[in-house]
């Protein structure tokens, strides 16, 4: 009791217990455990970054909680998860060099081949780079 619990929503999730969220104008399929959690607890759900600065020092940021769904909202696990993927998506464009996408995030599209992520300089890192500019 009283202590915290880290969780990462960037990570491709299949399943029942997983919701297709917007992230970078793309559903992504992403785990309800954090909602869930916090839903059932009534914990807040408090976002957590790190970012590197010069010196090899770093700085982290502790963001406002995550403003729960209505009680009772039909939709309460997506709402949720997407509200928490919104503030992630927010630093991934404030920090892009600093998320460590190292797997196929969005592996359920049916357009196109889906490109892993190495090595960088090729064309999908320049298409992650588009989209976190956009």
């Amino acid at each position: 009791a009283g202590q915290g619990v880290a969780m990462l929503i960037d990570q491709h999730m299949h399943g029942p217990d997983t919701v297709a969220v917007d992230f970078f104008n793309r559903p992504a399929a992403t785990t309800t455990a954090l909602a869930s959690l916090a839903l059932k607890t009534g914990a807040p759900v408090i976002p957590v970054f790190t970012v590197a600065l010069r010196g090899g020092r770093y700085r982290v940021i502790y963001e406002h909680a995550v403003e729960a769904p209505a009680k009772g909202s039909p939709d309460a696990l997506r709402e949720f998860t997407q509200r928490c993927t919104d503030v992630l998506e927010m630093y991934v464009r404030r920090y892009p060099t600093q998320w460590l996408w190292m797997h196929r995030r969005w592996r359920d599209e049916g357009a196109g081949p889906v490109r892993g992520m190495f090595p960088a300089g090729q064309p999908d890192a320049e298409v992650v780079e588009d989209r976190v500019l956009e």
